[in-house]
């Protein structure tokens, strides 16, 4: 009918309409316009790098090893670290009955504990949940030496939740099956233990390069001895040793670095960098030194760093991923940057932006450029918003620059 034609050719003009205003905000008088939106742009080196610590081998002793401490564990002085038997495994079982051993230190304490609590079960529920942010943190951040005594401190906190609560735990049937494994063990026959010869991370392996530069007189490393470094050729033998001890907490790497890729480095600054084909090896590293060449265009960098964990703690002649900026801010398309000269002479930069139907100047600082896009800030060199700087969400025109 006439009614129903009607309302639809009137449907039509207002759905035109709406697409028409839609169009038009993005389109104003030929221009275009973008959303100005949180990016970030990092800028990373490859570099070819060796690592120096303090490093005191352990001797071995006669049979066959079996370390009890992981990679990158912290010891004390005088800990045991490996234990040798006559074959391997008789090594192996060794190891299981310290582990039982601990066991059942850990369930005869929980018998004790059950007798005396009678409080609220809910008081543990913060420290559980802590825990298991806390052992999140430690996987996502490569510190992995944290691991089993964390592991052992959330098992605590949840058996004596559990406990509180009233749940039924068969204490004594856990310690009666311990007790049974380790009788199965049978007797172990002789056996030494390979103790720390001072406190320090544990590393099960060696490469022969220990002590082959001297930590504490890293300010002496020159760029010869870097290329002489990563000429030489790892011999791992941990048949005559027992592994080697990590003194110190802070460790350095070295690499050369041409001028162009340190753009944006200096001495003091920190950097995150990640050893290529490491898992768990993102660190943060300090920039220590960084010394011209002579004769070339590149510098001899060195870092150091105090991240330590299983992965870390065997690196040596590594390539590595070093970020040496990274630029927060907005990015908008290049084409919409202006500037003019201010009133002291200095050149700013600025764009326009759409407010319903004005065009009002934003203010920018541009902290990156690649010739297409670039990442501003509408703050200056110390964070201070401008009067009328550019925010975020603000529509952006990026051409018609009439």
């Amino acid at each position: 009918t006439k009614t129903r034609i009607l309302v639809f050719v009137l449907a039509v003009i207002c759905i035109g309409y709406a697409i028409y205003s839609m169009v038009a905000e993005h389109r104003l008088s030929g221009g275009i316009t973008e959303i100005a939106l949180n990016d970030n742009h990092v800028q990373t080196v490859q570099a070819e790098v060796y690592v120096i610590r303090d490093e005191t081998i352990i001797p071995a002793a006669e049979g066959q090893r079996a370390s009890i401490v992981g990679d990158g564990e912290h010891v004390a002085a005088n800990e045991t670290v490996a234990y040798y038997a006559a074959d391997g495994q008789s090594a192996s079982d060794i190891l299981r009955r310290e582990e039982l051993n601990r066991e059942l230190e850990y369930y005869y304490g929980l018998q004790n504990e059950s007798s005396v609590i009678t409080e609220n079960p809910g008081r543990y529920d913060d420290t559980i949940y802590s825990d298991i942010c806390e052992y999140a943190n430690l996987v996502q951040t490569g510190r992995l030496s944290g691991l089993s005594v964390l592991k052992e401190r959330l098992r605590d906190d949840i058996s004596s939740r559990q406990t509180a609560a009233g749940e039924q735990l068969d204490v004594n049937k856990a310690i009666a099956a311990i007790e049974e494994e380790r009788r199965s063990l049978g007797e172990i026959g002789s056996y030494t233990e390979v103790r720390a010869p001072g406190a320090g991370y544990y590393v099960s392996s060696i490469d022969s390069l220990e002590g082959k530069y001297d930590a504490s007189k890293i300010d002496e490393f020159t760029a010869k001895d870097l290329h002489d470094a990563l000429d030489l050729n790892p011999e791992p033998d941990s048949k005559t040793f027992a592994g080697k001890l990590i003194t110190s907490y802070k460790w350095y790497f070295v690499c050369e670095l041409s001028l162009k890729d340190t753009n944006g480095i200096s001495a003091g600054d920190k950097k995150t960098v990640i050893f290529n084909g490491v898992e768990a090896s993102r660190v943060q590293a300090r920039v220590e030194r960084m010394t011209k060449i002579d004769g070339e265009e590149s510098y001899l960098v060195v870092f150091s760093c105090l991240n330590m964990n299983s992965e870390v703690a065997t690196l040596r002649h590594e390539m590595a991923t070093i970020t040496v900026a990274d630029h927060p801010g907005l990015k908008i398309n290049s084409s919409a940057v202006r500037q003019e000269t201010a009133e002291d002479g200095s050149t700013e930069y600025y764009v326009i932006i759409v407010e319903g139907s004005s065009r009002p100047k934003r203010r920018i600082r541009i902290l990156w450029y690649d010739g297409d896009y670039c990442i501003v800030s509408g703050a200056d060199e110390n964070g201070v918003p401008y009067r009328n700087g550019l925010k975020l969400y603000d529509t952006v025109l990026v051409k018609n620059r009439g």
